[in-house]
């Protein structure tokens, strides 16, 4: 019985922890769905809805999986892997990874004038040019969020996904 009981606990505790990744990465990319449902950019054109993934096969497998099948305003999502600004032209929603972070100036720069969303990971970087933020904390997923970025880019926000995000300027 105890053999059991400790093997069904193990069994757990390594599927948990096997698992914790790809799990966040998952919830992540439902963040950043119903982030696509929250926000209206201001041309509506195209067949598809480009997200481009900065070098993260994992966020890019799992934002292909929950968008499958999925619309924002009639058009379908694209979810593609790009390196480079130039390779995410044609994206309305840039995510950087954290481990990518560091990169964040050099789209910001490439895209300041664009009707563009970049949405990272960790705290503090709305404040560096992210107008969207995840942040991992004690095995929860929030965000922050910067309206002043959303209001350059022209990017509509409703209040809700306001009040639901911690609001930096």
């Amino acid at each position: 019985m105890s053999t059991t009981v400790i093997g069904m606990a193990a069994s757990t505790l390594l599927s948990g922890f096997i698992h914790i990744q790809p799990g966040n990465t998952r919830l992540k990319a439902f963040f950043i769905y119903n982030f696509t449902r929250h926000l209206r950019w201001p041309d509506n054109s195209g067949i598809s809805f480009n997200i481009g993934v900065v070098d993260d096969e994992l966020m890019e497998t799992s934002l292909k999986q929950v968008l499958l099948n999925k619309t924002n305003n009639h058009h379908r999502f694209e979810v593609i892997s790009v390196h480079t600004p130039e390779q995410a032209e044609n994206c309305r929603l840039i995510f950087i990874p954290e481990i990518h972070n560091y990169r964040i100036k050099e789209f910001v720069r490439y895209f300041q004038s664009g009707h563009v969303l970049i949405v990272t990971e960790g705290k503090g970087m709305t404040q560096k040019g992210a107008a969207i933020s995840l942040i991992e904390q004690n095995n929860r997923v929030s965000f922050e969020i910067n309206d002043s970025i959303l209001k350059r880019n022209r990017i509509k926000v409703t209040n809700e996904l306001l009040h639901l995000g911690r609001s930096t300027l």
